[in-house]
């Protein structure tokens, strides 16, 4: 079940739920009882991420930049050209770093 950009999947063994992102990883090593469980944690996690400045976006097929939340524009580097990474974890070093 898809809940607010978050993948809610159930072990069929354990009958719990546990949370991915849309690239298939677990968000958390944590396992829920109930969705309500499971939804409530997806909601403090992206509170959470609220707080933070700069978000990795996928700004084309082969490039990852790095969208600053309070202007809404990308970040630029010294030379006015948007910073772009090849791959998405060095994108969100970057910004883990930063925030």
């Amino acid at each position: 079940m898809k809940y607010n950009g978050c993948e809610i999947r159930q072990n069929i063994i354990t009958r719990k739920y546990a949370l991915y992102d849309v690239f298939k990883k677990a968000l958390t090593g944590d396992e829920y009882e109930t969705v309500t469980e499971a939804k409530d944690a997806v909601d403090a996690i992206l509170a959470k991420n609220r707080l933070k400045r700069y978000q990795p976006v996928h700004s084309s097929r082969y490039w990852w930049s790095v969208l600053d939340k309070t202007t809404q524009q990308y970040v630029k580097k010294e030379n006015g050209k948007p910073l772009a990474f090849k791959k998405r974890d060095d994108c969100v070093a970057w910004c883990d770093e930063h925030n």
